[in-house]
């Protein structure tokens, strides 16, 4: 059996990547850039909000200063959570799966790039809230996805608190990106990606690809653990 499950959070708990997208592209539009769905879904996804915001930025040119970007991470901030608290749907079987895993005892985690607050509210918006014993966001590490920090320290912090050692070869991660299907590969884990944000082709360093949580098991994820 697997020692714990790590899921990432936008677009494989919650269906919330058009959500960042308008937030993005309405305080791009405040310093000249017009931000469409194509260029945010080929060259932004998966990154954390300044370093969209930064490279959206220099992409296309725009001047910007460091305390501007500061600004602008605050503002889209702002944007997003008021959004995610009126609605965020979920990915299909996710709240299913959290549920049966939490249910057996499987310990669980979130590993993502979004921020603490974003993960707690659309956790909290799909009925999920106090499901993870940890959550690992984007203000808990230095280097992000693809860097492993983040699924390092998640199996970590779970082995410190269960009082046990949780072996990374023994985990598996649920990603939905090639940069976070890295990340979790390079800290040892075995994937299972869902192609909600991309193309099946573009994941194909996961173990396994699924359309979705639908009709994912812990009996399948299980078959993946080495």
């Amino acid at each position: 059996m697997m020692d714990a499950l790590i899921f990432d959070f936008d677009g494989v708990l919650v269906d919330s990547e058009p959500v960042h997208l308008w937030a993005f592209a309405e305080v791009l539009a405040t310093v000249g850039v017009t931000l469409g769905r194509e260029e945010y879904f080929e060259h932004y996804l998966g990154f954390d909000d300044y370093t969209c915001l930064r490279e959206a930025i220099r992409r296309h040119g725009a001047a910007c200063g460091p305390g501007k970007l500061d600004e602008l991470v605050a503002a889209k901030t702002r944007v997003l959570q008021a959004h995610l608290a009126e609605s965020i749907p979920p990915i299909a079987g996710a709240v299913k799966l959290v549920r049966a895993a939490a249910g057996a005892g499987v310990p669980l985690a979130i590993a993502s790039g979004g921020l603490r607050r974003e993960i707690e509210i659309g956790v909290e918006t799909i009925g999920l809230a106090g499901c993870f014993s940890v959550i690992v966001a984007a203000e808990d590490v230095r280097q992000t996805k693809p860097h492993p920090e983040a699924y390092r320290q998640a199996a970590e912090l779970l082995g410190r608190r269960l009082e046990r050692e949780i072996a990374p070869r023994r985990c598996v991660a649920v990603e939905d990106s090639p940069t976070g299907i890295a990340s979790a590969k390079a800290a040892g884990m075995n994937v299972l990606a869902v192609h909600t944000s991309y193309p099946p082709d573009e994941l194909h360093q996961a173990d396994r690809v699924e359309a979705d949580l639908s009709t994912v098991t812990l009996e399948l994820l299980n078959t993946l653990v080495s």
